[in-house]
């Protein structure tokens, strides 16, 4: 493999939990290929945990800028940001995300062109990939999923890509954040609910959440995690609220730092998720799950694993009051819902079903 050196690069990756996820194999290939020099990478705070999980895989070569600046606001932010890339003086920008509206092709455009760079690569999403000398066309509605667009990114950087499943790697020691015990299954298949998403848009009602819980905890054979993050606080003490008569065979996680999260998640027979960043990394932790999807583009943002450890459960776009979809892989891009039809019309049945057809086919494991 052809190893590029002393050359000065700069990868952006600014979306979501997700998005990090999806890149880590575009990145590493990026990290590969440039061995003898130093990467960094441009991303979004919340994100940072995603890639520094790298490190744990042996890639010492890169360095994590974040835009925590940018969220303060302001103009004289984001020059000052521009101004410290400008400094220095990269060889090639690498741009991982898609350029998903006609707004963002304009912002990426002026962004780029003022850090500079002797060479530029990213995507031509639907024509607007302006910004970069060398790029990827693709179609935002295309069946293509989002790990190989952003592998296909990388390619044209020189990287050479053989294998490219999303890996998190797992530091034991870390615990799960005080649940070590309840996780000691003691014969009782231990399920994970994520009530989170980061659009509340994407939820799952918390009603249907609550009577799924009460449903399989009567069966006397589980017991279950329920996670969120801050903004899921007041759900999460809803559900404890509900559940106060089992409340032994439940455990409330908020918050948890990435560590711990990810050695949670794999003392999980099946996860129940709606589709967001957790999903992505229960994905690449190779953890079975049952999926309550949005109107979003399941060709592009299904796990990317193994079908058979992975049920979807998706309503039509047809049901949706708000927008007449071309077809079923355009994307809602709403951030909340007053109704949430396509959400609301996930019934409770069908989750069962999909737990129970989920454990059977994965061996029925106890964790």
């Amino acid at each position: 493999m052809h190893m590029a050196v002393n050359k000065k690069i700069l990868i952006l990756e600014l979306g979501g939990i997700g998005d990090a996820v999806m890149s880590l194999p575009a990145i590493e290939a990026v990290l590969n290929h440039f061995k003898n020099t130093n990467v960094d990478i441009l991303t979004v705070s919340r994100t940072k945990p995603v890639i520094e999980n790298l490190k744990r895989m042996g890639f010492d070569n890169f360095h994590i800028f974040t835009t925590d600046v940018l969220e303060k606001g302001g103009l004289s932010n984001w020059l000052g940001l521009i101004k410290n890339l400008r400094k220095q003086r990269y060889d090639i920008i690498i741009d991982l995300s898609a350029v998903e509206t006609f707004k963002a092709g304009i912002k990426r455009w002026l962004f780029i062109k003022l850090i500079g760079a002797k060479e530029t690569i990213g995507r031509d999403t639907d024509g607007r990939g302006w910004a970069f000398a060398k790029k990827v066309k693709e179609e935002l509605t295309s069946n293509k999923h989002e790990v190989e667009r952003k592998i296909n990114t990388a390619r044209l950087a020189g990287a050479d890509i053989k294998e490219y499943i999303p890996n998190i790697e797992v530091e034991g020691s870390e615990g799960c954040g005080g649940l070590d015990d309840f996780l000691k299954s003691n014969g009782k298949i231990i399920l994970g609910i994520n009530v989170g998403a980061y659009r509340p848009s994407r939820r799952w009602p918390i009603d249907k959440v609550i009577v799924l819980a009460k449903d399989l905890l009567q069966e006397k054979r589980f017991k279950i995690v329920f996670l969120g993050g801050e903004r899921e606080k007041e759900i999460l003490q809803q559900i404890e609220d509900s559940l106060i008569d089992c409340k032994s065979y439940i455990r409330i996680a908020v918050n948890l730092s990435f560590a711990n999260l990810i050695n949670l998640l794999k003392h999980f027979s099946v996860c129940i998720t709606n589709d967001t960043g957790l999903m992505h990394i229960a994905a690449a932790l190779n953890v079975p799950m049952v999926i309550t999807f949005d109107q979003n583009n399941v060709c592009r943002y299904r796990p990317y694993m193994d079908e058979k450890r992975y049920i979807i459960i998706k309503k039509h776009a047809s049901v949706c009051p708000y927008y007449k979809f071309k077809n079923d892989m355009q994307e809602c891009r709403r951030y909340s819902c007053d109704t949430q039809e396509c959400m609301n019309l996930i019934t409770v049945d069908a989750v069962k079903e999909a737990v129970r057809g989920l454990l059977s086919r994965c061996g029925g494991n106890v964790a």
